[in-house]
């Protein structure tokens, strides 16, 4: 148990890196300044839905 934990933890804040440190930036430099609010508001919906549902039950 402890280790599902740890991993679900690890990819949590893995994602949470990978979103910072690569999408949103590709996001700023590559898409419309409108659609880059539109793709990161589904970007961070998304996110949240996978965490609220895999992350936070393990």
């Amino acid at each position: 148990m402890r280790f599902a934990h740890v991993a679900g933890a690890a990819l949590w804040i893995g994602g949470q890196l990978a979103l910072s440190l690569v999408i949103l930036p590709l996001a700023r430099h590559l898409l419309a300044p409108e659609a880059k609010d539109s793709f990161t508001a589904a970007v961070g919906r998304r996110f949240g839905m996978l965490t609220g549902a895999v992350f936070l039950p393990v």
